[in-house]
């Protein structure tokens, strides 16, 4: 059984987020979406976002893993990505 969650990450690229899951075992599965051992990240949609005259990048996305992967998975990725404001 899978599970699944879907996010939207402020201040990431989506190029950033490709780049962590390709270099843990991730291989491109289309356009769209990445596909590694028991899991699998679809990116939804990607947007910039103006806050005055700045630029956010924003992406939604939807992790999907084998029920036993699914919960360490989130954790690597989610610390990874994990950022403090100033």
């Amino acid at each position: 059984m899978r599970r699944s969650l879907a996010m939207e990450k402020r201040g990431l690229k989506r190029e950033e987020i490709e780049g962590w899951l390709l270099a843990n075992g991730g291989e491109k599965s289309g356009e769209y979406r990445i596909e590694g051992p028991g899991w699998r990240v679809v990116f939804l949609e990607g947007r910039t976002e103006l806050l005055g005259p700045m630029h956010f990048p924003v992406v939604k996305l939807r992790i999907e893993a084998e029920e036993d992967l699914f919960e360490n998975f989130l954790r690597r990725f989610r610390m990874h990505f994990l950022r403090g404001g100033a």
